[in-house]
C-alpha cells in the first residue's frame, strides 16, 4: 500500500482535522486490513513519528492512540497500560485538566514538540492521526 513509511512497524500518516473519537471510528476500520493507531513501544518509534509530524508543520501534531480509563490510567487502543512502558509527555503532563482530558495527542511544535499532552477526547484542533501496521 502506497502512503506507508517502514520503521519496526510500517506507519501512515493521515493528515486531516478530526477528534479522538473519529480516529477510534479510523482505527477500527483499519484494524480490519492489519493496522491500528500508533502504540509507541520505544524511543526510536516515537522519533520516527515525531520525524513525520514535523513535516505538517502543525501544532498539535498527531493523534495518539491513548485513552484514559475509569481507573484513571492511560491505556493503548489494544488496551497496554502506558504505565512501566514508554512514555513521552510533556513537562507536567497528564494533568487531566478541568476534569475533561481522557485522550492524547503529540505536539508538532514549540517548547514541547514531540512530547504527549494529554486532551479532550473531542477536541477538533489535532490535524492528523497516525496509523500502523506489523511488518
Amino acid at each position: 500500500m502506497s502512503g506507508w513509511l517502514e520503521c519496526s512497524w510500517k506507519f501512515m500518516l493521515l493528515p486531516r482535522q478530526f477528534s479522538y473519537l473519529e480516529n477510534e471510528r479510523c482505527s477500527a476500520e483499519v484494524s480490519e486490513h492489519g493496522r491500528r493507531s500508533c502504540h509507541y513501544q520505544i524511543s526510536p518509534e516515537n522519533d520516527f513519528i515525531f520525524d513525520l509530524v514535523k513535516k505538517l508543520n502543525q501544532a498539535f501534531g498527531v493523534w495518539l492512540g491513548l485513552q484514559r480509563k475509569a481507573d484513571s490510567k492511560f491505556y493503548w487502543i489494544d488496551d497496554t497500560p502506558v504505565e512501566g512502558h514508554y512514555q513521552n509527555w510533556a513537562q507536567g503532563e497528564p494533568n487531566d485538566n478541568l476534569g475533561v482530558e481522557d485522550c492524547a495527542h503529540m505536539y508538532g511544535l514549540g517548547n514541547s514538540a514531540g512530547k504527549w499532552n494529554d486532551s479532550p477526547c473531542d477536541w477538533e484542533v489535532v490535524p492528523s492521526v497516525v496509523c500502523q501496521k506489523a511488518i
